[in-house]
């Protein structure tokens, strides 16, 4: 196989800006992208040329579309500390009351306890038919101490299909040095809408 060049529109961006450094970086550590990124360049102020050693699967294409489409074009500003994901697996959401799922929790161990300023990045996939499911990100101590971290996330109608999606939860102050918690991802749906998330993240980190 040789090079391949993917290209896309400044527009094509969330924000209509790109920062090719920080586009980079988010390619080069995401874990479910496996082939080797060469170079994130803009050959003129409105395309973006994003070039691999080798071609994508149609899978690691779908990845990096949805990566581009999300990009915010802000720097190297925000430093992942800790992430949970479960690859692949469609995940269906509690039909019902807020509940945790499975495999979306970071643990306190994988933080340092200097960081002041903290958010939790959601990314990945969902479909959902009909309106009401949500997600929410939960801060928690204890069994006996949990705080909502986020608003709920509204999960949008799809009529079924796989759709990207970012969200990023608002910043929280911090006392530097202190214990950091636990974070975990609950979801749920209501009445007659199906909802489900798969190829999804849930990242701390600090800005």
């Amino acid at each position: 196989m040789a090079e391949t060049v993917y290209d896309y529109l400044r527009t094509d961006t969330l924000y209509d800006t790109c920062a090719i450094g920080r586009l980079a970086a988010d390619i080069t550590t995401h874990p479910w992208i496996t082939e080797t990124l060469i170079s994130v360049t803009m050959p003129d102020p409105d395309n973006i040329a994003i070039k691999f050693v080798n071609a994508l699967s149609a899978l690691e294409k779908a990845r990096v579309d949805g990566m581009v489409a999300g990009h915010e074009g802000t720097d190297l500003k925000f430093k992942r500390l800790a992430s949970r994901g479960v690859v692949g697996l469609e995940v269906s959401l509690n039909d019902g009351p807020m509940a945790p799922i499975d495999g979306f929790v970071i643990d306190p161990l994988e933080l340092t306890g200097t960081v002041a300023r903290l958010k939790v990045r959601l990314s990945g996939e969902w479909k959902a038919v009909g309106a009401g499911a949500q997600l929410q990100v939960i801060e928690t101590a204890d069994a006996s101490n949990e705080d909502k971290f986020s608003a709920p996330i509204a999960v949008v109608d799809t009529a079924g299909a796989w759709a990207f999606f970012t969200v990023d939860s608002d910043v929280a102050l911090r006392v530097p040095g202190a214990s950091p918690n636990r974070y975990r991802l609950d979801g749920k749906r209501s009445g007659g809408t199906t909802a489900s998330i798969r190829y999804c993240e849930l990242a701390l980190v600090w800005v």
